[in-house]
């Protein structure tokens, strides 16, 4: 219904990457952070996607 929502301290994943990335004014939006989805993020041109893959593969990397 694209009607945004607040709970206090209680987030869905894409809603809290996005409150943080705003609050710290890495991206500007005026789209709530609870209207949000994941594949929003690929279309922030501030953001370079750094990996891709199921979590499991994240831990094999070596940083």
């Amino acid at each position: 219904m694209h009607i945004g929502h607040k709970i206090n301290h209680r987030y869905f994943c894409s809603q809290f990457v996005a409150e943080i990335l705003q609050s710290s004014q890495v991206i500007s939006s005026k789209k709530s952070s609870s209207l949000f989805l994941p594949d929003d993020f690929m279309d922030i041109k501030e953001l370079d996607l750094c990996y891709c893959g199921n979590l499991d593969g994240l831990l094999n990397l070596a940083y």
